[in-house]
């Protein structure tokens, strides 16, 4: 239905776009398969695949993420060069490669969209393994929202600012059994008091609050 585009190079022809139909097509044992032949730059191959790479249907973020981080260190260009040829803005493209530098469990849960990609930009900013995974964990299980995400961020920064007040590291192999003395203000009736456990709930709006 569609050809395989491919590039002229000595006396052969190298793939530019098509590798799943090419794949199909050796499956069916097929020795014959039409091709669009046209002459491309090195760098213009490489452009050309990562349209081809990223504009189908089904294409997910963290695919799309991985197949600009190649192409970044193959055309030897800045991001900012890259979004330009691309056309897209910066941010999208520092997004992407950031995904592309994620841990497996968080690409994971990315592809089966099991979480946002703003929950994942967020949680992956916590520097502790532990707790970044048990968070994802809770996203995953749970559900979670950008703005819960960007709150679970704040409150390991909070945790680990007051280990480091205590002159203590925050853990980082396992959570603690007893958490830091932390204490924050009741966003209810605004006394001050000592968190004990924290806790993320969903409210429809702030006259929902009880206790």
């Amino acid at each position: 239905l569609e050809p395989l585009l491919v590039r002229p190079v000595g006396q052969r022809y190298e793939l530019v776009a098509g590798f799943r139909r090419l794949t199909a097509c050796a499956e069916l044992r097929m020795s014959l398969v039409p091709c669009v032949v046209r002459e491309f730059s090195d760098d213009g191959a490489i452009l050309a695949r990562v349209h081809e790479n990223t504009n189908r249907e089904d294409v997910d973020v963290v695919s799309e993420a991985i197949c600009y981080a190649r192409a970044i260190v193959s055309l030897g260009k800045t991001v900012e060069e890259f979004a330009k040829l691309i056309q897209h803005g910066e941010k999208y493209v520092v997004d992407r490669l950031t995904i592309a530098e994620m841990p497996d469990y968080i690409q994971e849960a990315l592809q089966k969209r099991e979480i946002k990609l703003g929950v994942a930009l967020e949680l992956y900013r916590i520097d502790a393994e532990a707790w970044r995974r048990r968070y994802v964990d809770m996203a995953k299980e749970d559900g979670m929202s950008v703005a819960t995400a960007r709150a679970a961020r704040e409150s390991f920064e909070t945790t680990k600012s007051a280990y480091e007040s205590a002159g203590q590291e925050i853990p980082t192999s396992e959570l603690p059994v007893e958490p830091p003395h932390i204490v924050a203000q009741c966003a209810k009736c605004g006394v001050t008091d000592e968190i004990v456990k924290l806790r993320f709930v969903r409210v429809h709006a702030m006259e929902c609050i009880n206790g």
